[in-house]
């Protein structure tokens, strides 16, 4: 069984340049790229087969198996082409975000139209095509913020203290960090904190995951690190009577016995 990508860029009367649109053919593939890595798949080599000028039309050989990532790609678009909502085939935030990147850069007077097109054994099986629609759709939902006050756990990272005050928080929960806001009332206690674990309370902005992405941070609460947090012997010699002086793992077996 053999397959191909066939990557179409339409172009403009006069002929297109041959850098731009090779710089967009490869965008295309290096975001093929990134849903093969979110979905787990082995990444494949792709091989250029031909191209032709005029509009640029590219046939690009995976070295392996490539269909999950390669339809994964392709179905996102048609949902993104159809309504306004996260593709049920790109799951993951930035895989949406990277797609409206992808979109915004191929939606223009030169290359609105750009096309995916999977072929196996010289058929069609699936086809989309990036427009106007689908960057709108798109754009509509990396857009959405909504606001809150709260607060977020966290070591606080780099900080910049000069004109520009902020500085970044990794949460105990997430890989990305937040961006934090601030006065000049806090810049010492900022400066103090560098490093440690903190909590952060304020107004926070929140993106469509409901993910907190920025804080206009009002208070500053130093905490323990997560080494110096106490563990369950302390609350069991705290209060030995709660489970009648035994350790936790009689008192979960005595639970169980009597159930």
């Amino acid at each position: 069984m053999s397959s191909t990508l066939r990557i179409f860029l339409p172009g403009p009367e006069g002929g297109m340049d041959a850098r731009s649109s090779l710089d967009a053919a490869a965008r295309m593939l290096r975001f093929v790229h990134r849903v093969e890595v979110a979905s787990g798949e082995q990444p494949v080599k792709w091989l250029f087969q031909g191209a032709e000028s005029g509009s640029l039309v590219i046939d690009a050989v995976p070295d392996g198996s490539a269909e999950r990532s390669v339809e994964a790609v392709i179905d996102g678009l048609i949902e993104a082409d159809r309504r306004e909502g996260v593709p049920r085939a790109w799951g993951e935030r930035k895989l949406v975000e990277d797609a409206y990147s992808l979109a915004k850069s191929l939606v223009s007077e030169d290359f609105s139209g750009a096309r995916f097109t999977w072929i196996i054994d010289g058929a069609v099986v699936k086809e989309a095509t990036v427009t106007g629609r689908v960057r709108d759709h798109l754009e509509a939902l990396v857009a959405v913020k909504h606001m809150s006050i709260g607060s977020v756990v966290g070591q606080l990272g780099t900080a910049s203290l000069h004109k520009k005050l902020s500085a970044t928080l990794w949460t105990d929960m997430g890989d990305a960090p937040i961006r934090l806001r601030f006065e000049k009332a806090l810049v010492d206690q900022i400066r103090k904190s560098l490093g440690l674990r903190v909590e952060a309370h304020g107004r926070i902005t929140r993106n469509w995951l409901d993910q907190p992405v920025e804080i206009k941070v009002r208070e500053l609460i130093p905490l323990p690190e997560l080494t110096e947090l106490p563990d369950l012997d302390f609350y069991h010699g705290r209060y030995p009577e709660f489970v009648g002086g035994v350790d936790s793992i009689e008192h979960v077996r005595r639970m169980r016995d009597a159930s």
